[in-house]
């Protein structure tokens, strides 16, 4: 685990003493095959990073908009003088990480980034919109498909494909075997990857540079992955 190892650095001040940084860890273990949760150490998990979703809620005359996973308090106290600089900058990385758990053996790694973290924080102070105002939703939601994944009802991107049906299979290690799990990939494989027969209808999302926007048939994809 070469890239975890370089995650830990000597104490600045006390040189025997040496600490991990926790946010560049956690990205470090994306990929590997021996991720454990301390909820459930026996079960190896596969740890994936992904990207977080807006999703349109329309209720009434008005639209508002979700950030999903919601971007994580600040728990540091700039009073308080025991932060030095350097695990001031740890905790905010730490903030912008969160951990989605979509099934016993899949997370999915948030990480945030600077412009996303600046959208949040914007839309978490309660943003409404006028429901008539669809035209300019629409113009200022094809602007935050290249940051987020969005989940929206009537929505048009400024491309708009036909979902892929088909179920994709995907293999990965778990224990001394190998896991099997399927996902539906409606943007195609360049897009996200979804727990089938989940979320809206509607997706849109940015694939290769573009704004694309497909309707998903949430019942077929639930039926193929039960059969299945």
């Amino acid at each position: 685990m070469p890239k975890v190892a370089n995650c830990i650095h000597s104490d600045e001040y006390i040189r025997r003493n040496s600490y991990v940084n926790l946010s560049n860890a956690v990205q470090a273990l994306v990929g590997h095959p021996a991720v454990v949760l301390a909820s459930n150490p026996e079960q190896f998990v596969e740890l994936s990073e992904g990207t977080p979703e807006i999703e349109v809620i329309h209720k009434g005359d008005k639209i508002t908009l979700k950030v999903t996973p919601p971007l994580r308090a600040n728990t540091v106290d700039p009073e308080m003088y025991y932060y030095d600089a350097d695990e001031k900058r740890e905790a905010e990385a730490l903030r912008l990480i969160t951990l989605v758990q979509d099934t016993a053996q899949r997370v999915r790694l948030i990480r945030f980034t600077p412009s996303q973290r600046r959208a949040a924080q914007l839309l978490a102070e309660k943003v409404s919109i006028p429901a008539s105002a669809q035209q300019e939703l629409s113009s200022a939601m094809q602007a935050l498909t290249s940051h987020f994944q969005l989940q929206a009802d009537h929505l048009q991107a400024a491309r708009e494909v036909p979902a892929e049906s088909r179920l994709r299979a995907e293999l990965s290690p778990l224990n001394d075997g190998l896991l099997l799990r399927l996902v539906a990939t409606p943007l195609g494989t360049e897009g996200p990857r979804l727990v089938p027969g989940s979320g809206r209808t509607r997706l849109m999302a940015a694939v290769g540079g573009e704004s694309i926007g497909t309707t998903r048939d949430l019942k077929r994809n639930a039926r193929k992955s039960t059969r299945c």
